[in-house]
């Protein structure tokens, strides 16, 4: 996210906020207008608002930043959004006169009909981009007022641009994508962002791009004025190329993507990127950054702007794990398995009836159906 605050959840469902706190970005805070130096406790805030985080349906699922406004999604693809509008609409609240909104809102598109069916939210620095289970994006606030919505505007149909997967966003810019590697990129286009062969600002059409067609792509992720594709043939980097934010070894903007050879060559486990800084954790627990030392954004035992991927001896030992996720799979016979979590209390729904499953991993279904 471009944002300046931040938010985490502890493994015992704690919430925590802290960093700008300008226009109320740190839940409920009111009365800290500057910065909030240290995480506060916002769990009883969070239950407040969203309510009970044990039951299913209130679950926050992402929170995202902008520059002055935050959002939310929760379990049902409802977007809920506080902070301040920053006199772009960047709340979706129709208001762009530095309102600003303490308690979340739940979004609407016309200020009764509420938006649903999200599955993914992404945030630029004054506005919102939400990516729907039919393929649409939706899109709020707005720097340029060409492209400037006051509440969430479907700005790529599924019925005009068919076979979106996925979308991602860096602070100026949008970009959906389907499987089999073509982009449809929109918004700013200095430094040849927008991965069109050019240089200029897209505020009121998609573009096409076909750089990458035929290749798989595992992530998308950009930072200010850059975007990258993780793809099954290695990373590539599109946008500024000053202190070697691409990760291609050179300082030329790219208007294209183009591939980072050393980024390629690693076993990535996971990949993002800052606001001009990358960071790479490999396979094997090491860690790896790229792109612009500034407000010590290297990691210790590195030193000025890396042109490629620069392994950070600091991090590396730290020896990082990924902690997998918890996961269902059937035996396509009768057999349910949890993987990758120890119960405490569990319970399946089918239909009317719930079944207490308490502690186990493994269950025998009987009767055939949709179970929750």
């Amino acid at each position: 996210d471009p944002g300046y605050t931040m938010a985490a959840k502890t493994s015992t469902d704690k919430w925590y906020m802290w960093g700008r706190n300008t226009y109320s970005g740190v839940l409920g805070n009111t009365t800290n207008t500057g910065n909030v130096t240290t995480p506060e406790d916002v769990t009883a805030k969070v239950t407040t608002y969203f309510g009970d985080q044990t039951v299913s349906a209130n679950k926050i699922l992402k929170i995202v930043m902008g520059e002055y406004h935050a959002a939310a999604l929760t379990a049902g693809g409802k977007v809920w959004s506080w902070g301040g509008d920053h006199a772009k609409y960047a709340t979706g609240n129709n208001t762009n006169n530095n309102t600003v909104l303490v308690t979340p809102v739940l979004l609407t598109t016309d200020g009764s009909t509420q938006l649903t069916g999200i599955t993914d939210i992404q945030s630029t620095f004054s506005g919102t981009a939400a990516f729907d289970s039919s393929g649409n994006v939706w899109f709020w606030g707005g720097a340029n007022t060409s492209m400037q919505y006051a509440r969430p505007t479907k700005i790529l149909d599924s019925s005009s641009i068919s076979g979106i997967v996925g979308m991602a966003t860096n602070g100026k810019s949008i970009y959906a994508w389907k499987s089999d590697g073509t982009f449809y990129t929109r918004g700013f286009g200095g430094y040849g962002v927008l991965a069109n062969g050019a240089d200029s600002d897209q505020y009121t059409s998609w573009q096409t791009v076909t750089t990458l067609q035929g290749k798989t792509i595992k992530k998308v992720f950009g930072g200010n004025e850059n975007m990258f594709a993780w793809t099954d043939d290695g990373v590539y980097g599109v946008g500024r190329g000053n202190n070697y934010k691409n990760g291609d070894g050179g300082t030329g903007n790219n208007t294209t993507f183009a591939k980072s050879n050393t980024l390629s060559a690693l076993s990535i486990k996971e990949i993002d990127f800052g606001h001009a800084t990358g960071l790479v954790v490999t396979t094997d627990g090491k860690g790896y950054m790229w792109g612009e030392d500034a407000s010590n954004s290297m990691a210790n035992a590195l030193s000025g702007h890396q042109s490629g991927a620069a392994e950070a001896t600091s991090i590396s030992a730290l020896s990082i794990s990924a902690i997998p996720l918890p996961s269902l799979t059937f035996d396509t016979y009768n057999k349910l398995s949890i993987n990758d979590i120890t119960p405490t209390s569990t319970t399946l729904k089918y239909g009317s009836n719930t079944y207490d499953i308490g502690t186990a991993t493994s269950v025998y279904i009987e009767e055939e159906g949709t179970y929750d």
